[in-house]
């Protein structure tokens, strides 16, 4: 194959213009450090914002369902699927589902887990669609948006194959309580959305 491998003509100029793109882009969206908060290390729940509450609460509550050995015990190996979890306190807030997890243990019938995250006193809320993570908000039974297709980046193939688990009871609803030391308590959540105990 004549001419494989070689940089094209001009193509010199192109890869010094990506990189060139790529450094400038990188130093406007990530900074040079300024003031902006942006690690959970920094967080400070008396000055921080709503935003910021919200992104601190997911990405703790995400460590825990991850990381927490007594989790893993219980018999859930999780993997995230669909969106990521913010990866810094100043992340845009994304509405909807805040982590979705595959459930990776072969010895477990829970196939994934959803989990809301709540800061402080926040309370799981009533929606045109039921209360929150109940199986009519998850699906979306009265708007017709579906909260799991959009969690899943609109993958209709993934979202069926939650939603047949969720009416399986395969798949475990969670609320992941955060307080301001970043201190996780976890709590199942039924098929209506009321809270009926500790999970796991």
């Amino acid at each position: 194959m004549e001419g494989a491998g070689k940089i094209p003509s001009g193509g010199k100029n192109l890869l010094k213009d990506a990189y060139q793109y790529v450094k400038d882009t990188g130093e406007r969206f990530f900074g040079s450090g300024g003031s902006k908060k942006t690690n959970v290390d920094d967080f400070n729940a008396e000055t921080a914002t709503a935003k910021q509450k919200g992104n601190f609460g997911e990405i703790k509550s995400g460590d825990n369902l991850l990381n927490n050995q007594s989790i893993k015990d219980a018999g859930y190996d999780l993997k995230v699927i669909g969106r990521d979890l913010p990866s810094t306190i100043d992340d845009k807030i994304v509405k909807g589902i805040d982590g979705l997890y595959e459930n990776t243990s072969a010895e477990s019938k829970i196939k994934y887990v959803i989990d809301e995250s709540k800061f402080g006193s926040s309370q799981l809320g009533k929606t045109k669609d039921g209360l929150q993570m109940s199986n009519d908000w998850l699906r979306g039974t009265k708007t017709k948006k579906s909260r799991i297709l959009k969690a899943v980046d609109g993958d209709k193939r993934l979202a069926d194959k939650i939603t047949k688990a969720l009416e399986k009871d395969q798949v475990e609803r969670v609320l992941s309580k955060v307080d301001s030391s970043g201190n996780v308590k976890t709590y199942r959540i039924d098929a209506d959305g009321n809270i009926i105990g500790e999970w796991p």
